[in-house]
């Protein structure tokens, strides 16, 4: 997958930046990149304080995948949508197929028979 699909809400992520040493590298997306600005605020707290930070950038992280997923499922249902409903109508032009073979199919069954027939009555039983 080279980028989001057309239509989608989120652009495909930038290239990251170069970063210098002490510098986060963004992560393409604002709202990943609000997230993880807040581990900035770390030094400054007491470490008893760390959890809360951290429990905070997960659960927008975690938002940001949700939002994702949600929009992934639903380019992939339209997708498969769509393709079902190319092989709906693939299928109807394969059944006018299947039926004309269908029919040529018993055709050539009924010639079998009928040479069959001949056959066995060619060959003269006992007492002929």
């Amino acid at each position: 997958m080279a980028g989001e699909a057309a239509g989608s809400e989120h652009p495909a992520p930038a290239q990251p930046a170069p970063v210098s040493p002490g510098q986060r590298p963004t992560a393409g997306d604002a709202r990943v990149d609000a997230a993880l600005a807040r581990l900035d605020e770390l030094p400054d707290l007491p470490v008893t304080e760390h959890p809360s930070v951290f429990d905070d950038v997960h659960r927008r992280l975690e938002e940001v995948l949700d939002e994702l997923d949600a929009d992934r499922l639903t380019n992939v249902g339209q997708a498969g949508a769509d393709q079902a409903s190319a092989d709906d109508h693939s299928a109807d032009d394969h059944s006018a197929d299947d039926d004309s073979a269908d029919e040529d199919s018993a055709a050539d069954d009924s010639a079998d028979d009928d040479s069959a027939d001949e056959g066995r009555g060619a060959v003269p039983g006992p007492g002929r």
